[in-house]
């Protein structure tokens, strides 16, 4: 698991040489990665913090235990140290990657592809997650028990970050077309768009179910700090028929729906602070994410989206 490139004399007792603490440090990090982080996880980490208390801007250091905390599953401590690492060296392409992955892990896909695109030309393995996430805009959709955190929703409504990142998926596109083979999927990162799935209703009711109360916070939360002015929440339903109803009133009924479910995340929104500058719609079935009459088509297409403009 070597993160930086070992000398070998520094193999020898520690202090031997070191001239600073930096030294020592760099010291300390060696001996760490000559140990078989499979056996010799703790001892690593105090080298690790070890290297960190003699010289708090050794990227490598940080990195280094940001990777073991990774491995841990301790994801909010590596995510820590891993922005410490880049903090102190912003073009390291291992902590963007470290980065990005624990994004990824924590569900934080905005975030996650935000990092992704830092390193996308220099590395592959950032360049096949951007092509995943580009992919059916999968980066701005959140699913199940995921919660997007108001640091996602920001950048998905931030214009400014959005440009950023369009230019250089733009420039990654470059190197490698497969990460959009449809330049749509680079456009759509202008978008000021979040697509919540996770904001569940019971099937045939516009009523919130308690799962997503964790997400309406965070979206209101983030909204407040943006003051934004411009909101429109579109809901969505899927396409199953009404019990004992034609086709045609079911899709009455589905749009009918997908309009109260729609109001019903304002009414949550303005609930928890949210001034009311937010416009609603419902589009029934007639805006599927997924084509067919299945239960995995119907749960994707039940959904809300929320656009901001300011």
């Amino acid at each position: 698991m070597p993160r930086l490139t070992l000398i070998t004399f520094l193999i020898f007792p520690i202090i031997v040489w070191a001239k600073t603490p930096c030294q020592t440090a760099d010291q300390y990090v060696v001996r760490a990665l000559y140990l078989d982080s499979a056996t010799h996880a703790a001892q690593q980490k105090k080298y690790f913090r070890r290297a960190i208390a003699l010289c708090p801007t050794h990227p490598e250091a940080h990195n280094n235990l940001a990777v073991v905390l990774e491995q841990e599953q301790n994801y909010s401590d590596a995510l820590y140290h891993y922005q410490q690492a880049l903090k102190h060296r912003p073009n390291y392409v291992k902590a963007w990657l470290g980065l990005g992955d624990v994004y990824y892990q924590q569900g934080q896909l905005p975030l996650s592809l935000e990092a992704y695109l830092q390193i996308c030309t220099q590395h592959q393995r950032a360049r096949q997650r951007v092509a995943a996430l580009l992919e059916k805009h999968r980066y701005r959709t959140v699913d199940g028990n995921q919660v997007l955190s108001s640091e996602s929703l920001n950048l998905l409504f931030d214009q400014s970050r959005l440009e950023t990142l369009y230019q250089q998926a733009n420039q990654c596109r470059t190197v490698d077309r497969d990460i959009a083979p449809n330049p749509e999927a680079t456009r759509a990162i202008r978008e000021p768009v979040a697509v919540f799935r996770n904001i569940q209703f019971k099937v045939g009711r516009f009523y919130l179910s308690l799962v997503s109360e964790q997400q309406l916070t965070e979206i209101a939360t983030t909204l407040i700090q943006m003051n934004a002015r411009h909101i429109q929440i579109r809901g969505h339903s899927d396409s199953q028929a009404w019990k004992g109803q034609l086709a045609t009133r079911s899709r009455q009924l589905n749009l009918k729906l997908s309009q109260e479910r729609a109001n019903s995340v304002k009414s949550a929104l303005m609930s928890k602070g949210v001034l009311d500058r937010m416009k609603t719609v419902g589009y029934g079935e007639n805006s599927p994410l997924v084509n067919g009459h299945f239960e995995t088509a119907w749960a994707q297409n039940r959904r809300v989206e929320i656009e901001v403009k300011n």
